[in-house]
């Protein structure tokens, strides 16, 4: 399970904010029923989003004039909602999510040309995810249990350090996001807080230069040479491909060894992941400017 935190640098050390913006990432453990409506939440958010990008596109068309605010693009997902009796079914706030990413994409396209037009979500391409707000001043945890809307309980599993920081009294919950792997459930939980961790400034500099060939991934100045290795995990997946390509399509033996490949699919991203993010803590915690 991960953690991501935001840095500053104030009189002497490395400190956080007394409001610190924090994502803690926790694996869920639904039943049955809520695993079913998790995906069926995940397709109607998909939906939501290309019939909202879809309605605009097509007005576009006809009247260039018209900016897609977030205000306007609400509008378009509310008609697709009238349309479609299993969108007004799903979690509203989730489709309001959806339209509002699909809105910050618009802005950014808008605002700087290195971003692109938005585009349709596909089921391969894109991950199963969907966000879910949170009403001001309700704790969502309790213990081990995590309070969801629409899906009620949910049991979760992470460190005691996260546990007892999801559990304090001193965080505000501000959104939580719900994703699977192909094999896993996560809960990706935003929240306000302090944290107390404050690193001493050491005065020292680094230099870093970021490459994907054989000289290593990351480059310092002082000439060390950062490599991850994955290899291992490739192998295994061009294996499990092979034996893949064997199979007829569909079968018993092709599900279970489906399953099999996305487990080492998963394995090579949480290891890249952690690798990186050890990485850059340590980058933080031994030089003053990078």
């Amino acid at each position: 399970m991960g953690c991501f935190w935001n840095v500053t640098k104030n009189n002497g050390c490395v400190e956080f904010m007394d409001e610190q913006t924090v994502g803690v990432v926790v694996r869920i453990l639904p039943n049955s029923e809520q695993r079913e409506g998790f995906h069926q939440n995940f397709g109607c958010v998909r939906k939501a989003y290309n019939e909202t990008l879809g309605k605009y596109n097509a007005l576009y068309e006809k009247d260039d004039s018209i900016r897609p605010t977030y205000t306007f693009l609400c509008k378009l997902m509310m008609e697709s909602k009238k349309a479609l009796s299993y969108l007004d079914a799903m979690e509203s706030t989730s489709l309001q999510q959806a339209v509002r990413d699909l809105s910050r994409g618009f802005d950014n396209f808008f605002k700087n040309h290195h971003f692109k037009y938005p585009k349709f979500h596909s089921k391969k391409e894109n991950r199963n995810s969907f966000r879910q707000t949170i009403p001001a001043n309700k704790k969502i945890i309790d213990k081990n249990k995590l309070s969801l809307r629409t899906y009620g309980e949910v049991r979760f599993r992470t460190s005691p350090e996260y546990r007892k920081l999801l559990n304090s009294s001193d965080i505000k919950f501000n959104n939580i996001t719900i994703a699977y792997d192909g094999i896993h459930y996560y809960a990706i939980i935003n929240i306000t807080t302090d944290y107390p961790e404050q690193l001493p400034l050491t005065g020292d500099k680094i230099g870093c230069d970021i490459n994907s060939n054989i000289n290593g991934w990351l480059v310092t100045s002082d000439d060390v040479k950062e490599f991850f290795d994955i290899n291992h995990e490739n192998q295994m997946i061009k294996h499990v491909n092979r034996l893949m390509s064997r199979c007829r399509k569909l079968s018993r033996r092709w599900k279970t060894l489906q399953k099999r490949l996305q487990k080492w699919y998963n394995k090579r991203t949480h290891k890249l992941k952690d690798y990186i993010e050890k990485l850059t803590y340590n980058l933080v915690k031994d030089y003053d400017t990078i």
